[in-house]
């Protein structure tokens, strides 16, 4: 590969490549930028709405596998489009589903998405779940420095977006029971109220997301809820720059293990939650929680090892030859494409998968395909 790139150096594209080789490394993930129903409308967009039904076939409790910038978050963000019961935030009535975004979405035939023909999912679980969103993602920790206190007040930052959906239920509660004397009643919006100023307490911490999940049960007649976690633990790269002396890290990791087991576990009521689907760089991730519960409770579907999820994370061969088709790229770039991105590796059958970073996949067509092509796509800045 190095001598390859050395005997490009005469060529016009060269610096190009190379400076293209540098960003890449340097950027945050494109994909994780662009909310699902609007990289649906992109030069860029594969298909990957098989994973809905695999995802309604699988465990009730499962956490999926995959290194960074391999489709994680815009897969979850696929899926609680696909599952949320939308509102109309004026009235606190759920829509007609025939009128919801997700249903213009998921039915729209002009996307020719796999998910379109499939009418018994779209009947009986489009936009039929009160859906919980507990990112982690984004979170950033200083993994040598941080206390516990800091990694805390994060993760109340994180609760805090992840009831920001449902301020108008807040709203709703303080209008139809703020005077009452109803204990329960007024413990729901309290729980509410602290979590969106961040003032939990860390018990009610521990316990607000199973909280909310009840509180959206109750609200919505007794409907199930999904509850989505994106990137239960992230890790640090080099796990050597973690003070041994220091147990915050440590300590931040076991109070999100508790959260979960709350979710899970609490008084061994779980009939109000439909499902809980989890992210994780890898399986290290729920080994560094230390909760013998969530291990035993939760299905792990490990990066690169056979199983039904990992085509749909990251992109196939064929579906990087696809695109290339799409945005003209030459044969000379396709094959500098390969020699920079060597894919990983997966299982199946006798035979082994390549799969390619979609991320740096991307990063690559915005730079190389032609500037008519891409004319309505507007990707971020950053990319």
């Amino acid at each position: 590969m190095t001598q390859n790139l050395f005997k490009m150096s005469h060529q016009r594209h060269t610096q190009p490549i190379l400076s293209f080789l540098l960003l890449s490394l340097f950027t945050e993930s494109l994909l994780a930028q662009i909310p699902y129903p609007v990289l649906t409308t992109k030069s860029y967009h594969v298909d990957k709405t098989g994973l809905i039904e695999e995802f309604f076939k699988g465990s009730k409790y499962l956490m999926i596998c995959a290194t960074a910038k391999f489709g994680k978050s815009v897969n979850l963000d696929m899926l609680k489009h696909f599952v949320q019961l939308e509102i109309n935030e004026t009235t606190g009535i759920p829509l007609n589903k025939t009128e919801s975004s997700g249903y213009r979405l998921f039915t729209n035939t002009s996307l020719n998405l796999s998910i379109t023909r499939n009418e018994d999912l779209i009947r009986d679980h489009l936009g039929e779940y009160p859906t919980v969103v507990l990112d982690f993602a984004t979170r950033k920790i200083n993994y040598t420095s941080d206390t516990f206190d800091h990694m805390l007040d994060i993760i109340r930052t994180d609760i805090m977006e992840c009831f920001k959906p449902y301020q108008w239920l807040c709203d709703e509660l303080e209008r139809r029971h703020g005077k009452e004397e109803n204990t329960t009643k007024k413990a729901q919006l309290r729980l509410m109220q602290n979590a969106l100023t961040k003032n939990l307490t860390v018990e009610e911490t521990r316990t607000s997301v199973y909280n909310l999940t009840e509180i959206l049960t109750e609200y919505f007649d007794n409907k199930t809820v999904m509850v989505f976690v994106d990137e239960i633990v992230k890790l640090p790269d080099d796990s050597s720059n973690i003070n041994p002396k220091s147990r915050s890290l440590f300590a931040a990791n076991d109070f999100i293990g508790s959260i979960l087991h709350h979710v899970m576990k609490k008084y061994s009521n779980t009939t109000h939650l439909a499902r809980v689907f989890l992210t994780a760089r890898s399986r290290d991730s729920l080994d560094a929680i230390k909760n013998p519960y969530l291990k035993k409770t939760v299905r792990i579907m490990p990066f690169a090892k056979e199983h039904p999820y990992n085509s749909y994370y990251g992109f196939s061969e064929y579906e990087v030859t696809k695109l290339c088709d799409r945005h003209d790229i030459t044969p000379e770039q396709r094959k500098v494409l390969k020699e920079i991105h060597t894919g990983e590796q997966y299982p199946k059958g006798k035979n082994y998968v390549k799969i390619y970073n979609p991320d740096s996949i991307m990063k690559f067509l915005k730079r190389f395909a032609k500037p008519e092509i891409l004319s309505n796509d507007t990707m971020p800045d950053s990319c």
